[in-house]
């Protein structure tokens, strides 16, 4: 793969080392999504997807019927898969082949119906997932973010573990029944529980709610006893490690999540979507700088920038169009949940700045 080289890979791994440990107390999370996400579209089980044209895609609502419960249920996340493992934890260089959706309803084979790679791209960065799934970031980015933060998908879920954030999702007067359409639904950034302990994820956990991190999916449905987000949804996710941040527009977002039959856990969770390439690599680029300021001008640093945008294999819209070159990155992110409480709400961090503002890179 472009990028991966191993002379760039042991001076870049001498510089961030410190850094690193550092990081294995930090919280990866998402903050200010501003609506919507997706499910394990093709995995085995294939519970919380259907294929449509042999397409992995959320279930199809059914007919309208009203929730049947008196109360809302809140789940919060208890683990996310990057693509850098199974469902069972074991690393798996291709198991971002298991998580998202597809996007563009375009047959794999059709190549000449895809947008222009950019210069530089990896070999097969159009390539697809089971049934279709389209996940370049679990693919390609995420084998170059661990060149910035290696262990991060771990240190992520230790922290989920610790108590140090979550995600809640809460759905309206969800019942006993299979099946409801429509069920108000609304997702936002759980905070540090109030206790300093570790989560029991048994749902016991009081999870504070980050202020101005809500949104909320007023189309969304159980079919089947699987959840799902209703109409896709531009959001804002915020993929955070300790003092980094990767603050990521996701336009496209699509949700879902398989619910036990008493809707307390949820397995074969799901957020797939795109992200703007530009926007990604500014942000990378950030992040960065702020692991160490060298990184905002030297070429082991802009080397992964540009292999990040190489992974375009998309347009930011959705679509495919072989005369012009690819603006996005297709995102697939996995997720198991447990219900939990609702805590008091809670300020947002405030953002770091970016190191990088105003620094050219340095010349070959």
């Amino acid at each position: 793969m472009s990028g991966l080289r191993a002379a760039r890979g042991v001076a870049f791994a001498m510089t961030l080392v410190a850094t690193s440990i550092a990081a294995c107390e930090a919280v990866l999370g998402v903050d200010g999504l501003e609506a919507a996400a997706g499910g394990v579209g093709g995995t085995a089980s294939g519970s919380s997807s259907s294929s449509s044209g042999g397409f992995a895609r959320p279930p199809a609502p059914g007919p309208l019927e009203a929730p049947d419960g008196g109360s809302s249920v809140t789940f919060a996340f208890t683990h996310v898969y990057f693509g850098d493992t199974n469902l069972d934890g074991g690393t798996d260089a291709n198991a971002w082949e298991q998580f998202g959706y597809n996007i563009d309803g375009i047959q794999p084979e059709n190549t000449g119906a895809f947008c222009t790679a950019v210069d530089g791209a990896p070999a097969g960065v159009h390539q697809e997932g089971i049934n279709g799934i389209q996940n370049a970031f679990g693919h390609v980015v995420v084998q170059l973010l661990v060149e910035l933060l290696p262990n991060f998908s771990m240190v992520y879920n230790q922290s989920l573990t610790n108590g140090d954030f979550t995600y809640l999702l809460t759905l309206n007067d969800l019942g006993s029944a299979a099946d409801a359409n429509p069920i108000v639904a609304s997702f936002a950034l759980g905070g540090s529980l109030a206790d300093g302990g570790m989560a029991e994820l048994d749902g016991g956990d009081a999870w504070p709610v980050v202020k101005g991190t809500s949104f909320q999916f007023p189309s969304s449905y159980v079919v089947g006893n699987t959840w799902v987000s209703g109409s896709p949804i531009d959001i804002t996710l915020s993929l955070r490690a300790g003092p980094f941040s990767l603050q990521l527009p996701v336009h496209h977002m699509v949700a879902s999540m398989r619910l036990d039959a008493a809707h307390q856990t949820a397995t074969d969770g799901v957020l797939s979507g795109i992200v703007p390439t530009a926007e990604l690599v500014a942000q990378v680029q950030a992040l960065a700088g702020l692991v160490d300021p060298t990184n905002c001008t030297n070429q082991t640093a802009q080397g992964i920038f540009r292999d990040i945008a190489g992974a375009s294999d998309i347009l930011e819209d959705g679509t495919q169009n072989h005369t012009q070159t690819c603006n996005g990155i297709t995102i697939g992110l996995g997720f198991t949940a447990a219900a939990a409480k609702v805590g008091p709400m809670v300020d947002a961090p405030a953002p770091a700045a970016d190191p990088c503002l105003g620094k050219d890179a340095a010349a070959d």
